[in-house]
């Protein structure tokens, strides 16, 4: 338990968890230890189990201890990099939030008059400055009179009137239609209007009294003067001049605030990305196995010709000098390792730059056993069709092992590594297999193990019998191997091997030349026209070993099925918003927003009966499903019965009206009760499908992305993280956004399927939408307490059940200890997850922050509550997890780089809004019609927004040819990618590098597969040098100073000690595997488990089966 949670029992202060709080020195923190009684329950109960975990000697416990003690470096410094990076977000968006106060200030203090539509948190945003529009309003020529209200600025141009007959096809008319134009002939047109521009024009107000500019002596019985017939009136409203210039002052704050806030971002994401470097001084601080180890990659075909041509010779000159067998693998193993020392030894002498090393190289020049002459291809060497291969690095490797195979002197396996050349001798290699299915088969082994069902164990042994039995040849054969090096120099200088020519001659080394660009990905130098390929290992930890051995293009094609499922899953939920919004501006467009209190100035005590009648024009049109738009009448009718009586008693409310001998009404408010209810419950609907789809997003990408097989823990998170990221932008942010748009003014052409009901960031966008992207940044602050307690109640639940649904301690349903603490310790911190999770918030702030400053301000509270949980729950909650490199750190910094542009382009179309800052409104036909906004790409305003524009390019053309850069850097050049690879960090040899546990551990290990298993894995003289470094290491500690001492700790290889597969703790835990060294210590092992060696021999098919049928 306490190498699951380092931190827990370190003893931490509070000060070492925030550094913050370095001021103050009254919070201090106190040791905790493990409870004795607790200590003692696991002793007692596990004692005799057959578990890794119950074997763990005292000195492993307390190592655990003194590595806690380093703090979240213990952890890995990946989890460095992402508490660093959450601080340097929270400054950075203090910073942005500080400068986005003088916005907010503005937005909410700039209205004079209260906006009626307005809801609390709109008051926050641009739109509360208020937009210049139309105002179309109609009434009963019975009332004889019409009020009418700008909601900003006041009216300043009339752009028509007329009276709608009551058989118009166009009820809601704004515009002169055919029907209007007939009924000019009984208004006094001249006076009306005159009594317009005498009332109205200039004020923000105004009653029309068109009552009194009728000529009903015309024709009395014209449709045109029919109690039912309508007088409209279409105005614009608009701000006046002095206001206007105001807005012009805040659109120039806007523009210099964006610019600032942009610089600002920009400035610190690059300086950041030259902080992060000294994450790397973190791995370069510490020593792993990687610093040794080089990974090669090869042809299987390769193996297949050695197989068939070399190894009969090797197994036909042994027989001949009375020597033991070797499996094939082990002579293929101790041939490539010579041949790669020569080659080493031969081609290191010019670096990259074809310039000396002679710090690596000193004290090096000393002559190989094998000169120039004999590394020249023989043709007649191999005689037979299947040895006639391509002239390449493999046809280089096989001459040289033929003819060492012709050798007379009786050469063993043992004699093979001694070559002159001491820094480049090779101190083991690892082979990788396609062995998925056999390693399955191992996974469900282990989970039988841990549940003792030896029925499945008995069961899944012999489906592996059967798949080992069937596909031999290809779990044995390799496909890659891992090459340790004895010193850091082997290490750098395969790092630093040239190409070079069957005759022996260089090849110089590639400079600028895009016609042979050499391809590097990640730091790997491929041979131009060669198989072979050398890259600097990923860390043991971060190895995948099930996934080796899958095709490139296999891979390929998952990946692409699995974009393709996410996508889908992105569509159909797009598809789902896309109609379930078309619903609710169907009803909005059928009962739209009015002005209530105008309404009920004009109607007053005929609210019923007006509201009664326009119920029955409404009714007409839902039965022939022909909807049309109200005058508002009705709308404002049922809202009071709803404020009076509640809006349950709504959808009953019966009104009912006699006119000319006919019964007009019922259930009026029943539809428009339903609208709003199902507006309510549809919104509702639309956040818990995002909360969902984002779940099941989660789940489906993390399942599907391994299925894909990739062979790095590093490129597996890196490509979750991408695509979380990704996945959940789209369908929290970009498509509440462009299901709500109509983007067809902006480009000036038709765009199917984004025929929202906005053509711009209009005002009904900002009281209608905006809130589906505040609301949720609201709940975030919130989440991380509330996954906290949804977690914690799940773990005691399973920790409920595990102690028969009592409180006792001492009592566990558990049956192996690994089953004991997977049961309590609490869940690994997944900071993938938590990544994603960030730049989706950040982004949506980023893209809509200029609109909605308050977004900035609760994202900085999100990002503070989220930094602070999660370090207390890394301390006292979350279990150890693999220690990670800052490669998610490095992703999320590429993706956080490209946010600026979205916040320059979203912020300049916000402030070169037309209606707001330019006084721009075009009269519409229709009261239902779409807005006209005149906010299009090819309508640039040249004005003071214009310095924007051109930060805008400028900025986005640098980003553009930093990219190209870096992409001609990454192909063309790819000596510059290995240069954090070249680095010399004055390390032991790999074997006074290894811990004293780890380095007995290693020899434990190959010392039982010797003596009892009859194979080996490590090279003789490899075995033999870690035998002489744990003999010598306690005299050597025992005379070194304390300084000598904390160099020789931070020079000692942390985490997993070898590419052995089962020197993975991971893999042990997950195949139930108990190291040799923990069963010499427990005697009683051996009869818990009978066949103890039955995963080391099939993890080591390849050494111990081949030979076990040679000796048969």
């Amino acid at each position: 338990m306490i190498e699951k949670h380092p931190l827990k029992y370190a003893g931490l202060e509070w000060k070492q968890i925030f550094p913050f709080l370095q001021w103050c020195t009254c919070l201090e923190g106190s040791e905790k230890i493990i409870p004795e009684e607790k200590t003692k329950f696991v002793e007692k109960t596990f004692v005799k189990s057959d578990d890794t975990l119950s074997y763990r000697s005292n000195e492993r416990i307390v190592a655990a201890k003194n590595k806690s003690k380093m703090g979240f470096l213990s952890l890995g410094y990946g989890f460095v990099a992402y508490f660093s990076f959450m601080e340097f977000m929270i400054i950075l968006f203090s910073i942005m939030t500080l400068l986005s106060l003088p916005s907010l200030y503005y937005f909410i203090t700039f209205r004079k008059t209260p906006n009626t539509q307005a809801g609390l948190l709109d008051k926050f945003s641009l739109a509360n400055l208020g937009y210049s529009s139309t105002l179309c309003d109609a009434n009963h020529l019975e009332i004889k009179k019409l009020h009418m209200s700008c909601e900003t600025g006041e009216m300043q141009e009339l752009v028509s009137f007329g009276i709608i007959p009551p058989m118009s096809e166009i009820q809601d008319a704004c515009y002169e239609t055919e029907d209007t134009l007939n009924c000019n002939r009984v208004i006094q047109l001249d006076k009306i209007t005159s009594h317009i521009f005498e009332n109205c024009i200039g004020n923000r107000s105004c009653s029309i009294n068109f009552g009194d500019y009728l000529l009903k002596d015309i024709d009395p019985n014209s449709t045109c003067l029919n109690v039912n017939a309508r007088f409209y009136t279409q105005m614009l409203c608009k701000v006046t001049d002095s206001e206007l210039e105001e807005r012009k002052n805040i659109q120039l704050m806007l523009v210099w605030t964006i610019i600032l806030s942009a610089l600002i971002y920009f400035i610190a994401i690059e300086w950041y990305g030259k902080y992060s470097e000294k994450f790397e001084d973190y791995d370069k601080s510490t020593t792993t196995t990687s610093d040794f180890t080089v990974e090669f990659k090869f042809d299987s075909s390769m193996y297949k010709q050695f197989e068939d041509i070399i190894y009969p010779m090797v197994v036909e000159r042994r027989k001949k000098n009375k020597a033991a067998s070797l499996p094939c693998i082990v002579v293929f193993r101790e041939y490539i390792s010579n041949y790669l020392e020569i080659v080493l030894e031969k081609y290191n002498h010019e670096s990259f730059n074809t310039s000396r090393d002679s710090e690596l190289f000193e004290n090096n020049q000393g002559t190989s056993r094998i000169n120039k002459s004999d590394l020249q291809t023989q043709s007649n060497a191999l005689e037979s069709p299947e040895a006639k291969v391509k002239t390449t690095w493999q046809s280089l490797f096989m001459d040289y092992a033929f003819r060492l195979s012709q050798m007379e002197e009786n050469k063993s396996a043992e004699e093979f590594g001694q070559i002159p050349g001491e820094k480049f001798h090779i101190a083991d290699i690892n082979f990788t297999f396609k062995n998925r299915r056999l390693m399955d088969l191992l996974l469900e082994r282990g989970v039988a193990l841990e549940c003792k069902d030896h029925e499945t164990q008995v069961a899944i042994e012999k489906d592996i019998d059967k798949v080992v039995s069937e596909k031999y040849e290809e779990l044995t054969t390799p496909t890659s191997m891992f090459v340790t090096f004895e010193t850091e120099c082997g290490y750098l200088a395969a790092i630093k091997m040239k190409e070079f020519n069957l005759d022996g001659s260089e090849i110089p080394a590639p400079e600028l030349n895009l016609q042979r660009c050499c391809t590097a990905y990640d730091g790997t130098r491929y041979f131009k026209d060669y198989d072979l390929s050398c890259s600097p290992a990923k860390e043991p930890s971060f190895i995948l070993w099930e996934c080796y051995g899958v095709r490139g293009n296999e891979k390929c094609c998952k990946f692409t099925l699995v974009i393709t499922a996410i996508m889908s899953i992105v569509l159909a939920a797009f598809v789902f918003f896309f109609y379930t919004q078309k619903i609710i501006y169907d009803y909005m467009n059928v009962y739209p927003y009015v002005d209530c209190e105008a309404v009920e100035q004009t109607y007053d005590h005929n609210l019923i009966h007006y509201g009664v009648q326009e119920y029955h024009y409404l009714t007409n049109f839902y039965n022939t499903n022909n909807l049309t738009s109200s005058m508002g009448i009705l709308n404002c009718l049922c809202q009071n019965y709803s404020d009076t009586h509640g809006m349950i008693s709504t959808f009953g409310a019966e009104m009912y009206l006699l006119q000319k001998g006919q019964i007009m009404g019922g259930k009026v408010c029943y539809h428009w009760s339903q609208g709003k209810s199902l507006i309510f419950v549809l919104d509702l609907v639309i956040a818990a499908v995002i909360a969902i789809t984002d779940f099941v997003l989660r789940v489906i990408i993390i399942f599907l992305v391994e299925w894909v097989d990739f062979k790095s823990l590093t490129h597996r998170l890196v490509i979750v993280q991408s695509l979380l990221f990704f996945s959940q932008y789209l369908n929290s942010g970009l498509s509440l956004m462009l299901i709500s748009f109509n983007i067809d003014e902006m480009v000036q052409r038709h765009v199917p399927y984004l025929d929202g009901d906005y053509p711009d960031f209009t005002q009904r966008w900002f009281f209608e939408v905006s809130s589906s992207f505040i609301t949720p940044m609201a709940a975030n602050v919130a989440i991380p307490v509330l996954e906290f307690v949804a977690t914690y109640l799940l773990y005691y639940l399973f920790c409920w059940h595990d102690r028969f649904f009592t409180c006792d301690r001492t009592k566990t349903r558990s049956k192996t200890l690994t089953q004991y603490i997977r049961c309590h310790m609490g869940p690994e911190n997944e900071i993938f997850d938590r990544y994603a999770f960030m730049l989706m918030m950040i982004y949506i702030n980023i893209t809509f922050g200029v609109g909605l400053p308050l977004l900035f301000p609760m994202t900085l509270i999100a990002l503070i509550c989220h930094y602070v949980f999660e370090k207390l729950f890394q301390v006292h909650w979350y279990s150890k997890s693999v220690m990670m490199g800052d490669f998610l750190n490095k992703d999320a910094l590429v993706v956080m780089k490209w946010a600026i542009h979205l916040y320059t382009f979203f912020g300049y179309w916000f402030i070169t809004n037309r209606q707001i800052f330019y006084n721009d409104v075009t009269p519409t036909m229709r009261r239902s019609d779409r807005e006209i906004t005149n906010h299009t790409f090819y309508n640039i305003p040249m004005d003071q927004t214009l310095p924007l524009l051109i930060f805008m390019f400028s900025l986005f053309s640098i980003m553009i040819i930093k990219s190209f850069y870096s992409i001609f850097k990454y192909y063309c050049m790819p000596y510059s990618f290995l240069k954090r690879f070249l680095s010399k960090e004055g390390l032991f040899t790999y074997y006074d590098s290894l811990s004293l546990t780890d380095a007995k551990t290693l020899f434990e290990e190959e010392k039982y597969r010797r003596e009892d298993l009859g194979y080996s894995k490590l090279k003789n003289r490899a075995f033999l040098s870690l035998k002489k470094s744990i003999s010598s290491r306690k005299a050597y500690e025992r005379n070194l100073t304390a300084e000598r001492r904390k160099e020789l700790i931070r020079k000692t290889i942390i985490n997993v000690p070898s590419y052995d597969q089962l020197s993975n703790l991971k893999y042990q835990e997950d195949y139930h595997y108990i190291p040799v060294h923990l069963r010499r210590k427990n005697l009683e092992t051996k009869r818990l488990i009978p066949d103890l060696d039955y995963t080391r021999k099939m993890v080591d098919l390849a050494y111990w089966y081949e030979l076990e049928n040679i000796q048969t």
